[in-house]
């Protein structure tokens, strides 16, 4: 072991293996978690992925994907198509907090989108009071969000109703729930 990292708990022993290693000319760190138990024998610690998580994981991506791939095809930044798409989501304007909030993007992202959109006058921000502010579309902004938000939202309703009403809510459901216990779980790291 080149650099170990040592957790001690009433159990177990565990430790990090960061060794270094070579890749096809890239320097790659990998690790590897096992455990000492009581009785001084390593146990190996399964730090894999699961089938499960693998699949789900590949069709996040793909998801995420799939979405690029329409703004690339609409000639539109990731960031912008935000934008349009939370505007659009609250009719022509949205407070920009909610922009911020809905999609997890860094503020300095949406905000140089902000200014890029605003020269090109597709939008305007305006004051609702001393802290807060509005993104509302201009009339060429609404012929843009016509052209590529509103097509997606279109799109994705699309989908949505050409399920079946329980497999919506099903889906929805098992979204809601992975959610709540990946953020109930994730409160709890250290």
């Amino acid at each position: 072991m080149r650099y170990a990292k040592h957790f001690k708990s009433a159990y177990v022993h565990i430790y990090l293996d960061f060794s270094t290693k070579s890749y096809y000319n890239s320097i790659k760190y990998d690790f590897v978690l096992f455990a000492i138990n009581q009785t001084g024998r390593k146990m190996t610690v399964n730090t894999h992925s699961s089938k499960d998580l693998k699949r789900f994981n590949y069709l996040a991506r793909e998801l995420d994907a799939a979405y690029h791939e329409i703004n690339v095809k609409l000639k539109i930044s990731d960031s912008t198509m935000l934008i349009l798409y939370a505007i659009c989501d609250h009719g022509d304007s949205c407070p920009l907090r909610d922009i911020y909030y809905q999609f997890g993007i860094s503020k300095q992202t949406i905000n140089s989108a902000l200014r890029k959109l605003e020269e090109e006058g597709v939008v305007f921000l305006e004051a609702v009071d001393a802290k807060n502010k509005r993104v509302c579309l201009t009339s060429k902004g609404k012929d843009v969000a016509d052209r590529t938000a509103k097509r997606i939202i279109e799109m994705e309703n699309d989908i949505f109703s050409s399920w079946t009403e329980e497999d919506v809510e099903k889906y929805l459901e098992l979204t809601e729930r992975y959610v709540h216990d990946f953020r109930e779980r994730s409160g709890k790291l250290t």
